[in-house]
């Protein structure tokens, strides 16, 4: 019975531990490393930098986009783009919803990425 007993808390410390982890791993700056290119402009960087929030499981979010649009073969001068938006964080599936236009934003913590619809973003600090 004690040993049942212990198994049991140390699965419920482990839990707990692992959750918190994963939160302290989630602040940082992530880059696509794959830029989507057309015939019409050409994306030359997108970084999201998450920051918490203060509140526990709560994320500011800031996507930072820079493209240029070709126009008559020609490229464009660079234009640039920010967005903030405040998420919250879900244990259940480790993804992060953001409050103000719903975008999910999966977390993969082994391979340090996340992922927004099919663009995976690296992290690099």
């Amino acid at each position: 019975m004690k040993k049942l007993c212990f198994i049991t808390i140390t699965a419920i410390i482990s839990a707990c531990n692992s959750d918190s982890t994963l939160k302290n791993s989630i602040p940082g700056t992530y880059v696509n490393e794959v830029l989507p290119k057309s015939e019409y402009s050409i994306v030359s960087g997108d970084t999201i930098v998450i920051n918490s929030a203060g509140t526990a499981g709560s994320y500011m979010i800031t996507r930072n986009t820079a493209w240029q649009v070709i126009k008559n073969s020609n490229l464009q001068q660079p234009e640039y783009s920010s967005k903030k938006e405040n998420g919250v964080f879900n244990k259940d599936n480790e993804t992060i919803f953001t409050t103000t236009n719903g975008i999910t934003i999966s977390l993969d913590p082994a391979r340090t990425q996340i992922m927004v619809g099919t663009a995976v973003y690296k992290k690099i600090k």
